[in-house]
Parts: structure tokens; sequence; C-alpha cells
């Protein structure tokens, strides 16, 4: 065989066999209070909830953002190590009026609510 029929074999085989095409869809999953809480690439995992796609980089990065309406936002962390917390039904457990004073597993309070962190 010479060099233009191992070519030309070449050819036929690349039309045959094209290469896949890279059909990765990366997925952030949020929950209602809009913390990314699972990333995802569509061909390896699938879970079911509410999600986002996005590039790649944004993917890699998913812990400098949060979801707010729907969509992406930076967190804001030009402020240093802060945590922001809502009143729930779980989570943090702190001393009613007092959501400065934490309590830990062992305390015992009479009048307790919880937080739980939003960022």
């Amino acid at each position: 065989m010479n060099q233009e029929e191992i070519d030309f074999w070449a050819e036929v085989e690349a039309l045959l066999n094209p290469p896949k095409e890279n059909t990765i869809e990366y997925r952030l999953y949020y929950n209602e209070l809009g913390k990314i809480y699972y990333c995802a690439m569509l061909e390896q995992d699938y879970i079911e909830g509410a999600y986002l796609v996005v590039d790649q980089a944004t993917y890699e990065n998913y812990n400098q953002y949060y979801v707010s309406k729907g969509a992406l936002k930076v967190l804001d962390l030009t402020n240093g190590n802060r945590v922001q917390l809502i009143k729930s039904d779980r989570g943090y457990r702190v001393v009613a009026g007092h959501a400065n004073i934490v309590l830990d597993d062992n305390e015992t309070y009479s009048d307790i609510e919880f937080y739980e962190q939003i960022n």
C-alpha cells in the first residue's frame, strides 16, 4: 500500500468514526436559600432538584457563587470571614433573642431558637 492509499483510508476512517464532541453539561444544584450544595457533570452524575447550567470555569469555582432569584451571583468575600444567618427551624442553636450566643450540643437553655447559614 502506498502513502496515498494509506492517507485515503485514514480519511475514510475519520469520516466513518468522527471524534466524539464534548457533551458534558456542568450543573450547580442549589437549595431554597440559594446555597450551592452539589455540583454535577451530566454524563457522570444526575440528581433531581433546582440547578443552573454553567461553564467549566464557574463549575470549578462554584464556592464563589450563590443563587438569587434563579440567577448566579458572586459572593462578596471582601469583608473577610463572615457568616450570614437567617432564622430557621434547624441549624445553629442560640439563646432566643441573642443570635450571637451560640449553644454547644451539650448545653441546655430554656428558650432557644435556630439560625441557618445562607452564604
